[in-house]
């Protein structure tokens, strides 16, 4: 039986071990989550970055090399639960950003709570309904809370909702995230107003205060970038095709604020507030730890519009290892250099852009699934005298009505054949896995497996072939098995970390369980990973 298949089925350690050395306990544990940074990233733009940020971390911490995701379902909302619970979809149950749900006929947004409302900088608005109830199982703030009490304090901060609420958990104080008018706003499951100090932050401007900007590079060239891919490249907001500059003011005016979240000063914005909110807060102040959580979602949108090896790409990096090294040196002088601990990871990785892959004659390409679902269902209809058995598509999962096969007394292993010819016929399409049926001895099955949860997940995954993605006519996207979407950066740093690399195959499940054997307290529930205390601490 592999790994992953033993992840499955839950032989796990449910509580972790006390520390022998209370001395190693941090006052503020920070988990800085870079949205969409695969490994390689962090690798080739490592000659630009400076000595403060990106390579502080790798000099003076413990990086893990070989760091994979252990699921396929290799999405936003996916990923940050899985660091925060310390378990892979199929336990923590966030199956995807959105999923199908049969009996509605509705997609689901996987922190939708229709009992809970936005909290806007000019009060409550129901135009929103967001909070962790989808959340299965508890996550690394709800153990600091289990086990420290409100003595503890638990925030996650984002760009986006999804990635704020599920890195602070079910039990957190405040989660923050930037609403589409680019200010700071939260959700009525964390409280009914916002604090004074993100009012105040506000009212100053928020995102807004960049709305005026010119973004240009910051460096003449980059390597392993390509930047004449027009052509396959998303345009940018309120311009006629990619390229430099790009003008806020222009863009903003004519497009609307969230223009702006396809920039590096969403970032900055980002991890400025987050250092305003350890002041405030009295983040680290006492013997007490305390758990915030940093989701860097700008280099997400940058890498879906212009791919990982554009110089916008390039660029982003560079001002957010200059924004690292800003956070790193305050929380020196602020928490102390021997009292602070950090990990830094990313939520996915991402794949070449098709356009490129395609110039340099090594595959790749896009498959498009929408026109597909309607050829799809004229086939069977043609066999099964219904037009509508596949009823809905979205990130690599199609749902079937198995109550209408049945109502009709189709044979559902037949209707179950036809579906898997018609698409594993299709150009880029690899094959399907169908995750609720056991074994198949299909490729990355033991992946899908992992991402699988009943009545949330698709009743097929497709597998894309390498290279390939959903046809978004430009850009690119993620959430395939394939390595460039699991293998991303594991580094941790601060207090009593030892300088190191390992090659050793680690899990993103670990993460939680390595935190929680550092403090000496009870592991989230259900957590499927393994403590790397060992080596991390190892003299």
């Amino acid at each position: 039986m592999g790994r992953l298949a033993i992840i499955f089925l839950g032989l796990t350690l449910l509580t972790c071990k006390p520390q022998d050395s209370e001395d190693k306990k941090p006052k503020l544990v920070v988990g800085l989550i870079v949205d969409q940074m695969r490994f390689e990233i962090l690798e080739r733009l490592d000659p630009i970055f400076g000595e403060g940020g990106f390579r502080r971390l790798k000099k003076e911490g413990f990086q893990f090399r070989n760091c994979y995701y252990s699921h396929a379902q290799t999405l936003t909302a996916p990923g940050h639960a899985t660091i925060a619970a310390g378990a892979p979809p199929s336990v923590h149950g966030i199956a995807a950003n959105s999923w199908y749900d049969k009996a509605t006929r509705k997609k689901v947004y996987a922190v939708n709570d229709p009992e809970h409302f936005l909290v806007r900088r000019n009060g409550i608005d129901s135009s929103g309904n967001y909070s962790p109830r989808n959340l299965n199982s508890e996550t690394i703030g709800d153990a600091f809370k289990n086990a420290y009490g409100n003595e503890a304090r638990v925030v996650g901060i984002s760009g986006k909702n999804r990635a704020a609420i599920l890195s602070a958990g079910k039990d957190a104080d405040l989660a923050l995230w930037i609403d589409p008018w680019n200010y700071w706003t939260s959700s009525t499951y964390f409280l009914n107003e916002l604090p004074g100090w993100v009012a105040s932050w506000n009212e100053k401007g928020a995102l807004k205060k960049y709305e005026n900007e010119i973004w240009e590079p910051l460096l003449g060239s980059y390597p392993g970038t390509t930047d004449k891919e027009v052509g396959f490249e998303r345009s940018y907001i309120g311009q006629p095709h990619p390229g430099w500059p790009k003008d806020f003011s222009v863009t903003v005016p004519k497009n609307g604020p969230r223009t702006l979240l396809v920039s590096p000063y969403l970032n900055t914005e980002i991890i400025d507030l987050s250092i305003k909110g350890i002041v405030e807060m009295g983040l680290g102040n006492d013997e007490v730890p305390d758990y915030l959580a940093i989701s860097i979602s700008g280099t997400d949108k940058i890498g879906h519009a212009y791919g990982p090896h554009s110089e916008e790409t390039a660029d982003a990096y560079l001002r957010l290892d200059r924004d690292i090294e800003k956070l790193l040196n305050f929380l020196d002088s602020s928490i102390g250099k021997d009292d602070y601990l950090l990990f830094l990871t990313a939520d996915h990785g991402i794949a070449n852009i098709p356009g490129r892959i395609d110039s340099v004659n090594s595959g790749g390409g896009r498959v498009s699934m929408d026109k597909y679902l309607d050829s799809v269902n004229m086939v069977l209809a043609k066999k099964h005298g219904d037009s509508n058995l596949v009823i809905h598509y979205y990130d690599e999962q199609i749902w079937v009505d198995w109550n209408r096969i049945d109502e009709m007394s189709l044979d559902k292993q037949e209707v179950k054949k036809d579906i898997v010819s018609f698409y594993e016929s299709k150009n880029g399409i690899s094959h399907l896995i169908e995750p609720g049926m056991g074994p198949q001895g299909k490729e990355y099955e033991d992946l899908v497996l992992n991402g699988f949860v009943p009545r949330r997940s698709g009743d097929f995954y497709v597998v894309y072939e390498p290279g390939f993605v959903e046809d978004w006519k430009s850009g690119v996207d993620h959430g395939s098995p394939h390595d460039y979407d699991r293998h991303v950066p594991l580094i941790w740093f601060g207090k009593g970390v030892r300088p190191g690399v390992s090659l050793t195959e680690t899990i993103i499940p670990d993460i939680a369980l390595t935190l929680c054997d550092l403090l000496g307290i009870d592991a989230p529930k259900q957590s499927t990973g393994v403590s790397r205390n060992g080596e991390i601490y190892s003299e």
